[in-house]
């Protein structure tokens, strides 16, 4: 069986990078219909471990404020 190329959860995600507790908090509470995670291992392993402003893990980790809709926002 091979490692599959994409990350689908918080365990494999932590494998490259620890989470801050505000980005354990989409794991945790994400609502339902909320789009499901996905990410490259191969971009996951770009993160600077140690810097938690890093570009390429906002990009990654999903944060609970997304799931938000603001007026104006369209359900896409």
């Amino acid at each position: 069986m091979t490692e599959s190329t994409f990350i689908h959860t918080q365990q494999e995600l932590e494998q490259f990078i620890e989470l801050q507790e505000h980005e354990r908090q989409w794991f945790a509470q994400a609502p339902a219909d909320a789009l499901p995670f996905m990410a490259s291992r191969y971009y996951a392993s770009l993160i600077d471990r140690d810097d938690p402003s890093d570009p390429i893990r906002a990009q990654i980790v999903p944060r609970l404020e997304e799931c938000s809709r603001r007026t104006g926002e369209t359900e896409d």
